[in-house]
């Protein structure tokens, strides 16, 4: 519900409230996407009468005594008759807004909002089905409840005489939130009974309790002259819990100008350009986007000595975590002319100081990584945005829209200048001089056309490569022979999108694309489904029917790019290695919109504003290079993941969708 009301001449209330309620139930477990990927073409799931067959813990049919072949000892399309993974929860909150209209020049603006939510997930599996970790079956319960409020108050204020005019604003934030989880499970269980009570042997219990809060105070103030130069500076003052004591306030100014050259007198008298815009800008941002309180030394309280609750070390204390800044400067050039074409260019320079990251630690610690303020990464690029409207004539109209932006990520320093793994996972380093997403991996070189041996480039301990005498790059049969160094990066060189609209009084089509190119991605899920051998268990990638130009190696002289299958494996030549580095470069059809108005030709505007019927379609088509289900992969080191890394990925959705939109 949406409420505007007025309650005084000063004074004015917008209310907003939400509430929501929703169930879900999925058995699309990793276990059924593994299937798809994972297993054998001629294991069928099904008996003879076409119902899903139970493998049992021998990897045996019980139907036929035959062996199922595949690795993974389950048949998901039998489990999913019993299991189940379903949930849900409600949410809801309330937003005030309240405007003070103190003078005709002085307003106070208070924004306030509260929100709470909570949901319930089980997970069952049943005895009757085969879970290799839970063989007498298992529930989980999970409980999960969140709180939030936070206020945000402003006072606005604005003046003009003349050719003068001045804006400003005072603000203050204040935020305050916690979150609880709660999971319990257990195994042993009669079939079909999934109740907590009924388990027979407790498997897990966890939980946790996070609360934060967080503040801030800004100052902004603006000045224009005469609508062609305006200045605007900003002051900023945020503390968050998140971070140690004493650590946890950050100061962020920033300041913008521009120059509005349209409105010069000597731009007056010509109808080329009808916008001309200058604009320049330098500030400071902070980042806290981290879990809460990795400055604290934290011991886990699940384990018994002697009878008695004991504590585990889980993790080290950093009393000087503090906020990761963002000094970033730009300048960009606004343009319109012939009042049909729109550009704009931006140039930008960004260095991040202070990054969060989890660095390594010495062995001895007991621990493998520290979450610290590590090092300078430095972003440099340059946007591009250009609108036009190609054809206007009578009741034709053609519209095209292109964006494109270049970023150069490069790591300035880090503390000793000391390189080590990007998150939790080694085939990425950050190093100085590189890009932070860079690829470390051993160097495939091919196959050896003689005996269809893996061959790998010899690197020295320095990443530098190993020369014969002739100058050439040396190779290896010997994976361990070689040495991993700096192979490519997760980052695009360049991305962007080309959008085009056409319409003829009534009806209209839309046609959007967006495209990546010079990024490579490390298809993980190859280390396994093209592993010339090693995995006979797994199903493997045709080398009849792909479409990648791939070759097995047979006989002597092959030139191939794929070495010899050999039983069990050739030389390791499916481990970590750019073997599975790919081009990530791709341009995907990402959308198609056809529609038409009938109130644009066939009913009265008076009736009816609007009676619009539309079909449209999703990811359409993409033309790439990547043997993947989508090479649109996640550029990011949130939860684990390794940026850039493709692995046992859902193929993207193509949708069509029809719909009538109505206006009265």
């Amino acid at each position: 519900m949406n409420l505007n009301a007025e309650i005084a001449k000063w004074l004015d209330m917008k209310v907003a409230t939400y509430f929501d309620k929703s169930n879900s139930e999925s058995y699309a477990s990793w276990r059924m996407m593994d299937d798809a990927y994972y297993k054998l073409p001629w294991d069928n799931p099904y008996d003879a009468d076409g119902n899903p067959v139970y493998i049992d813990t021998n990897k045996k049919r019980p139907d036929t005594g035959g062996v199922w072949y595949s690795r993974n000892g389950w048949n998901s399309l039998h489990n999913a008759q019993y299991d189940y993974s379903k949930g849900g929860g409600l949410s809801m909150g309330i937003d005030m807004q309240l405007n003070f209209h103190i003078t005709d020049w002085l307003t106070l603006q208070s924004s306030n909002r509260f929100s709470h939510s909570n949901s319930k997930w089980n997970l069952y599996e049943d005895p009757r089905t085969f879970h290799p970790e839970h063989l007498t079956g298992y529930l989980e319960n999970s409980l999960d409840q969140s709180n939030s409020f936070g206020t945000t108050n402003i006072l606005k204020a604005q003046h003009q005489w003349g050719a003068h005019s001045v804006n400003g604003m005072v603000g203050f934030e204040y935020g305050v939130w916690k979150s609880e989880y709660t999971v319990a499970g257990g195994t042993g269980m009669p079939a079909g009974v999934d109740a907590l009570n009924a388990t027979a042997v407790p498997y897990e219990t966890s939980g946790y309790y996070v609360p934060g809060a967080s503040w801030a105070t800004f100052i902004q103030a603006g000045y224009d002259y005469g609508k062609r130069y305006f200045i605007n500076a900003t002051f900023r003052a945020e503390a968050s819990s998140i971070f140690a004591p004493g650590k946890r306030v950050g100061y962020f100014p920033s300041v913008a100008a521009s120059w509005l050259i349209s409105n010069e007198e000597f731009m007056k008298g010509q109808d080329v350009v009808s916008f001309l815009k200058l604009r320049a800008s330098y500030g400071i941002t902070g980042n806290n986007n981290i879990p809460a309180y990795q400055y604290l030394a934290t011991y886990a309280l699940n384990a018994a000595y002697n009878n008695v609750t004991s504590a585990i070390p889980s993790r080290l204390s950093n009393p000087t975590l503090c906020w990761e800044t963002a000094n970033m400067a730009a300048v960009g050039i606004d343009l319109t002319f012939i009042n049909r074409f729109d550009m704009s260019i931006d140039l930008y320079n960004t260095d991040n100081t202070g990054l969060l990251l989890d660095v390594p630690v010495a062995p001895s610690t007991g621990f493998q990584y520290v979450t610290r303020n590590a090092g300078t990464v430095r972003n440099q690029g340059i946007e591009f945005r250009f609108d036009a409207q190609v054809l206007k004539i009578k009741d034709v109209r053609w519209d095209i829209g292109f964006n494109i932006g270049f970023n150069k990520n490069r790591v300035i320093s880090l503390p000793n200048h000391t390189p080590f793994p990007q998150g939790y996972n080694s085939t990425q380093m950050v190093m100085e001089g590189h890009d932070i997403y860079t690829w470390y991996m051993r160097e495939w070189a091919g196959v050896d056309p003689d005996n269809g041996d893996p061959l790998w480039y010899v690197v020295d301990g320095n990443g530098d490569y190993v020369l014969d005498a002739s100058g050439n790059k040396t190779t290896t049969n010997d994976y361990n022979a070689t040495n991993p160094h700096a192979v490519g990066k997760a980052t695009p060189l360049f991305q962007g999108g080309l959008n085009t609209q056409v319409s003829w009084k009534g009806l209209s089509l839309s046609i959007n694309t967006c495209f990546t190119y010079g990024n490579k991605i490390y298809n993980a899920t190859r280390e396994s489904l093209d592993s010339d051998g090693a995995y006979p268990d797994f199903n493997q990638y045709s080398m009849e029917n792909n479409k990648f130009g791939w070759q097995r190696w047979e006989a002597p002289g092959d030139v191939a790019t794929h070495p010899r299958a050999v039983l069990y494996g050739n030389n390791l030549s499916n481990k970590v290695s750019s073997r599975y580095l790919e081009d990530g470069s791709f341009f995907r059809l990402k959308n198609i919109t056809l529609g038409y108005d009938f109130c644009a030709t066939l009913i009265p505007k008076k009736y009816m504003r609007k009676l619009r019927v539309y079909i449209s379609a999703d990811n359409i088509a993409t033309a790439t290079k990547f043997s993947g289900m989508d090479p649109e992969v996640s550029i990011s080191t949130s939860g684990g993941n390794t940026a850039g890394m493709y692995v046992d990925q859902y193929p993207v959705a193509r949708n069509i969708v029809g719909g009538i939109e109505i206006e009265f």
